[in-house]
């Protein structure tokens, strides 16, 4: 992504002016910026130059990746919190092994949202475990869980 314009209202600094220059030197809202990279480049020729260069090239592909992970992935709010998780688990087994309610949490999770379409990879709040990301293999599965979360048919709280 590359951006050929100075941002509405945005003032191009005096060439004098340190405050206003970022990295070696170079103008912040020059004409020629680079917004994967956040490179601000003196002439088209040298961003040309970046956008060949390695670090661009390895910036776009994460960028795309995260795009990719983002489109593929819902995020789960409202879950119990871990200590009653860990609450049942005494409960139910009479003990509980640190880090147990963790796993028990994503067995559930596993268990409701599996029914929308393959799940990658279950990532929960280590803190409290209040909520959740859960990454389908396709971005169509993930529209599918929140278009079965919108028709009222689950309880958790997508976005």
């Amino acid at each position: 992504m590359v951006n050929m314009e100075t941002s509405p209202g945005s003032k191009l600094p005096s060439p004098d002016s340190k405050k206003h220059k970022g990295k070696a030197g170079k103008e912040r809202g020059s004409k020629f910026y680079c917004s994967t990279c956040n490179v601000h480049c003196p002439n088209e020729t040298t961003l040309q130059q970046h956008n060949s260069g390695k670090k661009h090239t390895a910036n776009v592909s994460n960028a795309q990746r995260r795009d990719k992970h983002a489109m593929s992935s819902v995020f789960v709010g409202n879950l119990p919190k871990l200590a009653q998780i860990r609450a049942r688990l005494v409960e139910e087994t009479g003990s509980c092994v640190e880090g147990k309610e963790n796993d028990k949490l994503k067995s559930d999770l596993t268990a409701v949202f599996s029914s929308f379409g393959e799940i990658v990879k279950i990532i929960v709040d280590k803190k409290h475990g209040s909520y959740c990301i859960i990454e389908y293999k396709t971005p169509g599965m993930a529209q599918v869980a929140l278009s079965e979360y919108q028709a009222g048919k689950s309880s958790a709280l997508l976005r």
